[in-house]
């Protein structure tokens, strides 16, 4: 699971798997600290955004069912994106940024994980 601040202390949230790639496995949500990881029956790797306040709710909450990563993978650097953008150019994946548009998430849907 993937999360991003999306202010208010809310995130967006994604769930991704690997079979030979990663891919996501179904929609954005958008989610808390308080009530990530309800649903989870396995234990789940979370990154993303965390302060260390939040990756101690989420741990307090779901203990053995959640897996942190160390705090230098909850930074935004400039050079990790241009790293994924590079191996998309290099595997001939361009987007066409006509077609390209935001995601909006309403602070008034359900928060769910």
């Amino acid at each position: 699971m993937v999360v991003v601040r999306a202010g208010r202390g809310r995130w967006i949230a994604a769930r991704y798997v690997k079979d030979t790639e990663w891919r996501q496995d179904g929609d954005f949500s958008l989610t808390t600290a308080d009530a990530i990881g309800a649903d989870w029956d396995t234990t789940t790797i979370l990154c993303g955004e965390l302060s260390e306040s939040e990756q101690q709710t989420v741990k307090r909450r779901l203990g053995d069912r959640v897996q942190l990563l160390p705090p230098a993978f909850s930074l935004r650097r400039a050079g990790f994106l241009a790293e994924l953008a590079w191996q998309r150019i290099q595997a001939g994946q361009i987007d066409d940024v006509a077609i390209i548009q935001p995601i909006y998430l309403s602070p008034d849907q359900k928060v769910t994980a």
